[in-house]
């Protein structure tokens, strides 16, 4: 009889795979330093997107759609700024995700994943400096 939780499946995934022995975190094929070392941010959201039968995006198409919707955030700045005194670094990011209506993504040309990764940076930023009064 073995104690503990050897054998027991927690989870399945077919993004990732676990080798304990070895040390390595292999994701979507590619060893995880690979990703963090030698991936453009954008590059490893195309891949990450794509898998499981998404559609392939480049990274190119992915930094361009990031950018828009970095922009798209910037534009709800102020409103997030006024309404998000007090808050932590992941309130002020979820009331600015709350500040987008569900039409938001298809306005600007952006899927729901894009505008959301894209926008996460703008809003913490953006709270961190008017929680520093910057």
């Amino acid at each position: 009889m073995s104690a503990g939780l050897e054998g027991v499946v927690a989870a399945e995934t077919r993004l990732s795979r676990v080798d304990g022995n070895g040390g390595r975190l292999v994701v979507a094929g590619h060893d995880i330093e690979e990703l963090a070392t030698e991936w453009r941010l954008s590059d490893v959201a195309a891949l990450l997107w794509s898998v499981d039968g998404g559609k392939l995006l480049s990274g190119p198409e992915v930094e361009a759609g990031l950018a828009r919707a970095r922009g798209v955030a910037a534009e709800r700045v102020s409103r997030l700024i006024s309404v998000s005194a007090g808050a932590t670094p992941i309130e002020a990011l979820r009331i600015g995700w709350s500040l987008f209506v569900d039409t938001d993504p298809a306005d600007y040309g952006l899927d729901a994943a894009t505008l959301l990764t894209g926008s996460a940076p703008v809003f913490v930023a953006a709270h961190h400096r008017a929680a520093n009064g910057m």
